[in-house]
């Protein structure tokens, strides 16, 4: 996570967008990727408002939104 938070050349993405790419991949149909587990992760090192803006725009925000809860 380290890696992805700081701007330094060749960073490809932020936590949260890593998250809402790892959400949207196990909502597909077509997909086999489990949902992350939520207890092996420290949410709170994450920003949940850039979390849920991501996943607007990517079109899950309500499955983002009930797998927060």
């Amino acid at each position: 996570w380290e890696y992805c938070r700081a701007p330094k050349p060749g960073a490809r993405a932020t936590p949260e967008k890593a998250l809402v790419d790892w959400l949207y991949l196990a909502k597909s149909p077509r997909s086999k990727r489990p949902l992350p587990p939520k207890g092996d992760m420290d949410l709170d090192k994450i920003s949940i408002s850039k979390l849920r803006r991501l996943a607007k725009a990517a079109g899950i925000g309500d499955y983002v939104e009930t797998w927060l809860q």
